[in-house]
């Protein structure tokens, strides 16, 4: 039997020299991360990313005035 381990996709959000972070109240107390996610059957990592940051964050990316450089690592 073998495991298969989830593909994630993540964004290093940097603006103005300030890096966005996502702010949850968790069980264990305060945590903060990266806008991130799992990537899911079938799903291409950059819609991924597009879905996660909508959820998220409410970004849009189609109607940013200048679009995002996306590296992929």
């Amino acid at each position: 039997m073998t495991t298969q381990i989830p593909e994630r996709v993540c964004a290093v959000l940097v603006h103005d020299g300030r890096l966005c972070l996502i702010r949850r109240q968790r069980e264990a107390g305060l945590q903060h991360s990266l806008p991130a996610g799992v990537v899911e059957d079938g799903e291409d990592p950059v819609d991924a990313l597009r879905r996660e940051l909508h959820e998220e964050l409410g970004l849009d990316l189609a109607v940013l005035p200048v679009p995002p450089v996306l590296r992929f690592v």
